[in-house]
C-alpha cells in the first residue's frame, strides 16, 4: 500500500546507521541491500517461483555473496529457518519434497554460482595455493588428504572466492591476530556474543523500536512474520564470529525490520489513537536523526543519556 511504502521509505531515508555507513566506499551497504532484496523477494514469491523468479533470486544471492564473505552465515542460517519453519507447518517431508521444488533448488544454485563466478570475470584460480608454504609442517599433513593437492595446485572456478573464505576463517578464529573488543566502557580480550545486540539497542532510535513493538502485537497476517527469520539469522551468525567489528556487521537487519513495521500504517490496522500516536513517534525519529547531522556514526539514542 501507499501509506506503508511512504512509511518504509522515511524510516529508510532517516536511519541514522543507514545514513553512517552510506558515507563509506564499502560493501557493507552493498551487501545490506542484496540481503534486503533477496528475502524480501522470496517471501514476496513464497510458492509462487517460475523460471525467471528463480534466476532473479540467484543473482540477489550471488551478488550478495561477491559483496561479502560474510553473507555466506547469513544466508545459511536464514533459508535453513525459513525451510524448517515451513517444514514444521506441513509435517510432511514426502509431500514438501517434490521434485517440482528439487529442479528449482538445482537451477538456483546454478543461477546463483554463475552470478557469482561473473563477478571474477570468470576466471580459473588456485583455491589454497597462495600464502602456503610446501615446508610449512601444517601444509605437509593437509596435502595428504584426498583432492586437497588439486586445489593447493590447480586453476579452478571460484578459487579466488574459496582463497577468500579461507583467509576470512584464518583471521575470525586464528589466535594469532589480534581481536579486542570495547563494549560499554570496558575492553574485552576477544569479541564477545552480546556485543551486537547492545549495539543494536543502543544504536537504533527509540522510536523504532516502539514501532517494532506495536508491529509485532498489531500486524497479525503471517507471511509478515516471516522477516523475523532473517533477521534472528543475521544476528545469530554476527554473535558467533568472534571478532566485533561495529554495527556495520548487522546493517541488514534494517531494511527487513523497516519492511515489517511499515505495516503499522496499513489502514486495516487499527488501536486507540494511533494516527496521532505514529505521526509523533515519526516526528521524534526524524527530529532525533536530524539533531545529530552530520555525526550520524556517533549517534546512540536517549538510553545512553546523549545523542553524541
Amino acid at each position: 500500500g501507499v501509506y506503508a511504502a511512504c512509511f518504509a521509505v522515511i524510516l529508510y531515508l532517516f536511519n541514522p546507521e543507514i545514513l553512517a555507513h552510506s558515507h563509506y566506499a564499502v560493501t557493507d551497504l552493498i551487501l545490506t541491500l542484496f540481503i534486503s532484496l533477496t528475502f524480501f523477494l522470496f517471501i514476496l514469491w513464497k510458492g509462487k517461483f517460475t523460471a525467471q523468479r528463480i534466476i532473479i533470486l540467484g543473482i540477489c544471492i550471488g551478488c550478495a555473496l561477491s559483496a561479502k564473505v560474510s553473507a555466506i552465515p547469513f544466508l545459511v542460517l536464514a533459508f535453513l529457518f525459513l525451510l524448517l519453519f515451513d517444514l514444521f507447518k506441513r509435517r510432511n517431508i514426502r509431500h514438501w519434497l517434490t521434485q517440482k521444488k528439487i529442479i528449482s533448488a538445482v537451477s538456483l544454485v546454478i543461477s546463483i554460482s554463475l552470478t557469482l563466478w561473473a563477478t571474477y570475470f570468470f576466471t580459473f584460480e588456485s583455491a589454497f595455493g597462495e600464502g602456503f608454504t610446501p615446508h610449512n609442517p601444517i601444509v605437509k599433513k593437509i596435502i595428504t588428504i584426498p583432492g586437497i593437492q588439486y586445489l593447493l595446485a590447480d586453476p579452478i572456478p571460484l578459487g579466488g572466492y574459496i582463497r577468500t573464505i579461507k583467509q576470512v576463517v584464518i583471521y575470525n578464529y586464528s589466535q594469532k591476530y589480534s581481536k579486542q573488543a570495547f563494549l560499554l566502557g570496558k575492553v574485552y580480550p576477544q569479541g564477545v556474543w552480546f556485543f551486537y545486540p547492545i549495539a543494536f539497542l543502543l544504536k537504533t532510535p527509540l522510536p523504532m523500536l516502539v514501532f517494532g513493538i506495536l508491529s509485532s502485537i498489531y500486524v497479525k497476517k503471517k507471511e509478515y512474520r516471516y522477516f523475523f527469520l532473517p533477521i534472528l539469522a543475521i544476528f545469530l551468525s554476527a554473535m558467533m564470529s568472534t571478532p566485533n567489528l561495529g554495527g556495520r556487521y548487522i546493517l541488514p537487519v534494517y531494511p527487513l525490520l523497516i519492511v515489517y513495521i511499515s505495516q503499522l500504517a496499513l489502514p486495516s490496522i487499527q488501536f486507540r489513537k494511533k494516527n496521532i500516536l505514529l505521526i509523533l513517534l515519526l516526528a521524534w525519529y526524524v527530529a532525533g536523526t536530524l539533531s545529530v547531522y552530520p555525526h550520524f556514526l556517533s549517534f546512540m539514542n536517549e538510553i545512553t543519556g546523549s545523542n553524541i
